[in-house]
Protein backbone atom coordinates (compact mmCIF):
# COMPACT_ATOMS: atom_id res chain seq x y z
CA UNK A 1 0.00 0.00 0.00
CA UNK A 2 1.20 3.53 -0.23
CA UNK A 3 1.39 6.09 2.65
CA UNK A 4 -2.04 7.07 1.99
CA UNK A 5 -4.13 4.23 2.15
CA UNK A 6 -1.80 2.75 5.16
CA UNK A 7 -3.05 5.92 7.00
CA UNK A 8 -6.58 5.40 6.33
CA UNK A 9 -6.10 1.72 7.56
CA UNK A 10 -4.00 3.18 10.83
CA UNK A 11 -7.51 5.87 11.42
CA UNK A 12 -9.85 2.80 11.50
CA UNK A 13 -7.36 0.78 13.76
CA UNK A 14 -7.42 3.90 15.84
CA UNK A 15 -11.43 4.45 15.67
CA UNK A 16 -10.44 7.76 14.56
CA UNK A 17 -13.11 9.75 11.64
CA UNK A 18 -11.54 8.47 8.26
CA UNK A 19 -12.89 12.71 6.82
CA UNK A 20 -10.86 14.20 9.79
CA UNK A 21 -8.40 14.27 12.58
CA UNK A 22 -9.76 15.03 15.48
CA UNK A 23 -7.12 13.60 17.80
CA UNK A 24 -3.98 13.07 15.44
CA UNK A 25 -2.98 15.27 13.26
CA UNK A 26 -1.86 13.84 9.71
CA UNK A 27 1.27 14.64 10.23
CA UNK A 28 1.31 12.88 13.46
CA UNK A 29 0.29 9.47 11.46
CA UNK A 30 2.71 9.93 8.95
CA UNK A 31 5.42 10.03 11.77
CA UNK A 32 4.08 6.82 13.44
CA UNK A 33 3.88 5.06 10.38
CA UNK A 34 7.29 5.75 9.70
CA UNK A 35 8.68 5.13 12.89
CA UNK A 36 6.55 1.55 12.62
CA UNK A 37 8.33 1.05 9.24
CA UNK A 38 11.48 1.74 10.96
CA UNK A 39 10.99 -1.15 13.47
CA UNK A 40 9.93 -3.46 11.23
CA UNK A 41 12.65 -2.78 8.85
CA UNK A 42 15.43 -3.65 12.07
CA UNK A 43 13.67 -6.72 12.41
CA UNK A 44 13.97 -8.08 8.97
CA UNK A 45 17.31 -7.10 8.94
CA UNK A 46 17.84 -9.30 11.72
CA UNK A 47 16.56 -12.00 9.86
CA UNK A 48 18.11 -10.93 6.45
CA UNK A 49 20.85 -8.35 6.31
CA UNK A 50 20.85 -7.87 3.19
CA UNK A 51 17.34 -7.53 2.67
CA UNK A 52 17.35 -3.72 1.50
CA UNK A 53 20.56 -2.65 -0.22
CA UNK A 54 21.12 0.25 -2.30
CA UNK A 55 23.52 2.00 -4.80
CA UNK A 56 24.04 5.39 -5.35
CA UNK A 57 26.54 7.10 -7.69
CA UNK A 58 28.47 10.91 -6.67
CA UNK A 59 30.65 12.69 -8.30
CA UNK A 60 34.76 13.03 -7.36
CA UNK A 61 35.67 16.16 -7.20
CA UNK A 62 38.88 17.73 -8.11
CA UNK A 63 40.70 18.27 -4.38
CA UNK A 64 37.78 17.32 -2.66
CA UNK A 65 38.44 13.92 -0.57
CA UNK A 66 35.24 14.32 2.09
CA UNK A 67 32.24 12.77 0.66
CA UNK A 68 28.64 12.75 2.11
CA UNK A 69 26.82 9.67 2.91
CA UNK A 70 23.68 8.77 1.65
CA UNK A 71 20.75 10.00 3.88
CA UNK A 72 19.90 7.54 5.83
CA UNK A 73 23.02 5.52 5.40
CA UNK A 74 22.74 2.70 8.27
CA UNK A 75 25.99 0.74 6.83
CA UNK A 76 27.78 1.39 4.30
CA UNK A 77 28.72 -1.84 2.69
CA UNK A 78 31.39 -0.94 -0.21
CA UNK A 79 32.68 2.07 -2.24
CA UNK A 80 33.79 1.68 -6.07
CA UNK A 81 35.26 4.42 -8.40
CA UNK A 82 35.25 2.19 -10.35
CA UNK A 83 36.65 -0.49 -8.81
CA UNK A 84 36.43 -1.16 -5.44
CA UNK A 85 38.10 0.83 -2.57
CA UNK A 86 40.13 -0.97 0.15
CA UNK A 87 38.89 0.21 3.47
CA UNK A 88 41.34 1.83 6.04
CA UNK A 89 41.50 3.41 9.17
CA UNK A 90 40.10 7.56 8.04
CA UNK A 91 43.66 8.66 10.29
CA UNK A 92 45.62 6.93 7.57
CA UNK A 93 43.88 8.15 4.55
CA UNK A 94 43.92 11.89 6.08
CA UNK A 95 47.70 11.81 6.49
CA UNK A 96 48.72 10.17 2.88
CA UNK A 97 46.18 13.12 1.89
CA UNK A 98 47.78 15.90 4.03
CA UNK A 99 51.70 14.49 2.91
CA UNK A 100 50.16 15.27 -1.35
CA UNK A 101 49.03 12.15 -2.34
CA UNK A 102 46.96 12.59 -5.45
CA UNK A 103 45.72 10.90 -8.25
CA UNK A 104 42.64 10.67 -10.82
CA UNK A 105 41.37 7.96 -9.18
CA UNK A 106 41.25 7.36 -5.42
CA UNK A 107 41.81 3.77 -4.31
CA UNK A 108 40.80 3.72 -0.71
CA UNK A 109 38.48 5.21 2.42
CA UNK A 110 38.47 5.50 5.83
CA UNK A 111 34.83 6.73 7.43
CA UNK A 112 34.13 9.23 9.31
CA UNK A 113 30.87 9.95 10.79
CA UNK A 114 28.35 10.21 8.32
CA UNK A 115 31.15 10.69 5.69
CA UNK A 116 33.81 8.93 4.01
CA UNK A 117 37.58 10.50 3.14
CA UNK A 118 39.14 8.93 -0.10
CA UNK A 119 42.04 9.01 -0.72
CA UNK A 120 44.70 9.93 -2.53
CA UNK A 121 42.77 13.19 -3.28
CA UNK A 122 41.36 12.97 -6.95
CA UNK A 123 42.90 15.62 -9.28
CA UNK A 124 39.52 15.37 -11.68
CA UNK A 125 35.83 16.32 -11.11
CA UNK A 126 33.67 12.85 -12.80
CA UNK A 127 30.42 12.78 -12.72
CA UNK A 128 28.76 9.52 -10.89
CA UNK A 129 32.18 8.15 -10.73
CA UNK A 130 31.97 6.96 -6.91
CA UNK A 131 29.09 4.07 -6.37
CA UNK A 132 28.26 3.64 -2.50
CA UNK A 133 26.23 0.90 -1.82
CA UNK A 134 24.71 0.66 1.42
CA UNK A 135 21.58 -0.61 3.39
CA UNK A 136 19.43 2.50 3.61
CA UNK A 137 16.90 3.45 6.08
CA UNK A 138 13.66 2.87 4.86
CA UNK A 139 10.95 5.95 4.67
CA UNK A 140 7.83 6.93 3.18
CA UNK A 141 8.24 10.44 2.62
CA UNK A 142 5.31 11.17 0.34
CA UNK A 143 1.95 10.18 0.10
CA UNK A 144 2.42 7.89 -3.08
CA UNK A 145 5.48 6.18 -1.73
CA UNK A 146 5.29 2.25 -0.46
CA UNK A 147 7.05 0.90 2.07
CA UNK A 148 9.11 -0.92 0.40
CA UNK A 149 8.83 -4.20 2.84
CA UNK A 150 7.07 -7.56 1.83
CA UNK A 151 3.34 -6.52 1.29
CA UNK A 152 2.09 -9.37 3.07
CA UNK A 153 4.09 -7.75 6.41
CA UNK A 154 2.77 -4.23 6.34
CA UNK A 155 0.26 -4.66 8.38
CA UNK A 156 2.67 -4.85 11.01
CA UNK A 157 3.75 -1.51 10.62
CA UNK A 158 -0.02 -0.86 10.92
CA UNK A 159 0.49 -2.44 14.98
CA UNK A 160 3.46 -1.07 15.43
CA UNK A 161 2.37 2.50 14.61
CA UNK A 162 -0.87 1.89 16.33
CA UNK A 163 1.10 1.18 19.67
CA UNK A 164 2.88 4.39 19.51
CA UNK A 165 -0.29 6.43 18.87
CA UNK A 166 -2.30 4.80 21.70
CA UNK A 167 0.53 4.26 24.36
CA UNK A 168 0.19 8.11 26.08
CA UNK A 169 -3.52 7.26 25.60
CA UNK A 170 -6.23 5.27 28.46
CA UNK A 171 -6.91 2.95 25.95
CA UNK A 172 -4.79 0.06 28.19
CA UNK A 173 -6.22 -2.96 26.80
CA UNK A 174 -6.07 -2.21 23.48
CA UNK A 175 -2.64 -1.16 23.75
CA UNK A 176 -2.08 -4.55 25.65
CA UNK A 177 -3.98 -5.94 22.76
CA UNK A 178 -2.00 -4.39 20.14
CA UNK A 179 1.06 -5.48 21.61
CA UNK A 180 0.14 -9.71 21.96
CA UNK A 181 -0.66 -9.31 18.17
CA UNK A 182 2.71 -7.17 17.25
CA UNK A 183 4.78 -10.07 19.09
CA UNK A 184 3.12 -12.77 17.79
CA UNK A 185 2.96 -11.31 13.91
CA UNK A 186 7.12 -10.84 13.85
CA UNK A 187 7.37 -14.84 13.72
CA UNK A 188 5.86 -14.18 9.92
CA UNK A 189 8.84 -12.34 8.98
CA UNK A 190 10.91 -15.75 8.29
CA UNK A 191 7.95 -16.40 5.87
CA UNK A 192 9.12 -13.85 3.86
CA UNK A 193 12.68 -12.66 4.37
CA UNK A 194 15.45 -15.20 5.10
CA UNK A 195 19.49 -15.34 3.74
CA UNK A 196 20.19 -16.62 0.44
CA UNK A 197 21.73 -20.31 -0.06
CA UNK A 198 23.84 -18.83 -2.12
CA UNK A 199 24.84 -15.52 -0.46
CA UNK A 200 26.92 -14.71 2.81
CA UNK A 201 25.08 -16.15 5.90
CA UNK A 202 26.36 -12.83 7.71
CA UNK A 203 26.84 -9.06 6.77
CA UNK A 204 29.68 -6.61 8.17
CA UNK A 205 30.75 -3.57 6.14
CA UNK A 206 34.21 -3.73 4.16
CA UNK A 207 36.36 -6.47 5.82
CA UNK A 208 39.86 -5.05 4.65
CA UNK A 209 40.83 -3.51 7.69
CA UNK A 210 40.20 -6.75 9.66
CA UNK A 211 42.23 -9.07 7.54
CA UNK A 212 42.57 -8.21 4.04
CA UNK A 213 40.12 -10.37 2.53
CA UNK A 214 37.88 -12.95 3.99
CA UNK A 215 35.67 -15.44 1.32
CA UNK A 216 33.21 -16.28 4.06
CA UNK A 217 32.06 -12.68 4.17
CA UNK A 218 30.50 -10.75 2.10
CA UNK A 219 31.80 -11.61 -0.98
CA UNK A 220 29.23 -13.66 -1.85
CA UNK A 221 27.81 -10.02 -2.72
CA UNK A 222 29.29 -9.36 -6.04
CA UNK A 223 29.79 -6.36 -8.09
CA UNK A 224 30.95 -5.05 -11.56
CA UNK A 225 34.85 -4.13 -11.24
CA UNK A 226 34.63 -5.72 -7.74
CA UNK A 227 38.39 -6.22 -7.76
CA UNK A 228 40.46 -3.83 -5.40
CA UNK A 229 42.87 -1.57 -5.77
CA UNK A 230 46.09 -0.01 -3.82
Amino acid sequence: MIRSDLRLELKSMLDESVETNDYWSQAQLNRYLNMGLAFVQSRILMIDPMAFIYRDSTPLTAGEDLVALPVGCITLLRANAPHRLRVMQESVVARENEMGATARLPTRYGRLGRYIRIGPKPTETIEGQLQLTYVPTLTMAADNDTPGIHDNLEWLILLRASIIAISGTAEKEKLAQNRNQLREGLDEISTYYRPQADSATYMRPDYDIIDGDDPRGFDAFALPNDSIRG
